[in-house]
């Protein structure tokens, strides 16, 4: 009876040293964990937010079409969390940020994600919340887990990236006549999935930030993200 108390006390201290790293690594790590709120929302109500800001800005400025080298990461940035996007050129890019991020700012970001929406066209077009939802959920199941990829200075901050898929809520948006949907301009309903990181805010100075994954199914097929960004967080 008393060797099965002490084996059992054992185990106990075990699994308690085990929970108390995980806890640590977790406080220690780079990024929010997913599944849990950030800064008073879910991944998912980020994504949203994070969409709504992306197809408001005009095509001709907006971050998602420019090419490799410096971009404007200051558009209509505001509050604690700044957004990266990623590009829609199809292939890898670098971006340095002519402007420097707070150092109170989180960082969100896709690794590489999907909307469907009432404004897009085909494939993409959906009428309402249920068509919005299946349209970008079986797009992005189209996604490689394998290809998911973020790392901040060289390191790797993902220690499995499945996690960090996200499904945002119906949102509304509003796109300017040049828009980056190619649809008129005006409001319209949207659904996004894919997978998404939050970066704790950055210690002064620059950082080298890269992150993208492949679509290998569906109609998302033969389209990848693998975007570097070099940004300089203020002191």
């Amino acid at each position: 009876m008393k060797m099965k108390k002490y084996r059992q006390l054992i185990l106990t201290s075990i699994l308690l040293g085990l929970s108390a790293s995980a806890f640590a690594q977790s406080a220690n790590s780079p990024v929010y964990p997913p599944g849990t709120s950030a800064l008073g929302l879910t991944y998912g109500e980020w994504s949203a937010t994070w969409w709504q800001w992306l197809l408001a800005i005009p095509s001709a400025t907006n971050p998602e079409n420019q090419p490799t080298g410096a971009v404007d990461c200051s558009i209509n940035q505001a509050g604690s969390v700044w957004f990266l996007a990623g590009s829609a050129s199809n292939k890898a890019v670098t971006l340095t940020c002519s402007n420097h991020i707070p150092s109170t700012a989180s960082i969100l970001f896709p690794l590489i994600n999907v909307e469907c929406s009432t404004q897009d066209l085909p494939p993409f077009h959906c009428t309402d919340a249920a068509s919005c939802r299946k349209c970008s959920a079986t797009t992005a199941d189209g996604i490689s887990p394998t290809s998911l990829h973020v790392t901040v200075d060289g390191n790797d901050v993902l220690n499995g990236a499945q996690g960090f898929r996200a499904l945002s809520p119906f949102f509304n948006f509003t796109v300017p006549a040049d828009n980056i949907l190619g649809s008129g301009a005006g409001p319209g309903m949207s659904i996004s999935d894919g997978y998404w990181v939050m970066l704790k805010p950055l210690s002064p100075g620059q950082h080298t930030i890269r992150f993208g994954g492949s679509f290998v199914r569906g109609p998302g097929t033969g389209f990848m993200v693998d975007t570097t960004y070099v940004v300089t967080v203020s002191q």
